[in-house]
């Protein structure tokens, strides 16, 4: 399985440890998961295993934020809405 590090190039990790933070960090890494041989994350939101492209985790970030620093709560956001 592959780590966050490995995903994300070098400077967008650095970015996203220096904005997001440790806690973040290790709380997207905890939601990786390996189905043969590919890389999905558990999505906060749509609660399903999603491929963890790195516009993907960027995203996982910034619902993690949403979430746990200003308290939205999951029922008001949507990820991917089709029109």
């Amino acid at each position: 399985m592959q780590s966050l590090s490995d995903i994300l190039k070098a400077e967008d990790f650095a970015t996203a440890a220096t904005t997001f933070g440790i806690s973040a960090i290790n709380d997207i890494q905890a939601r990786l998961t390996d189905k043969k041989g590919t890389t999905y994350v558990k999505c906060l939101v749509r609660d399903k295993e999603v491929l963890a492209k790195p516009e993907e985790l960027i995203r996982q970030f910034w619902i993690h934020r949403l979430m746990n620093q200003y308290g939205y709560p999951k029922s008001r956001m949507t990820v991917e809405l089709s029109r």
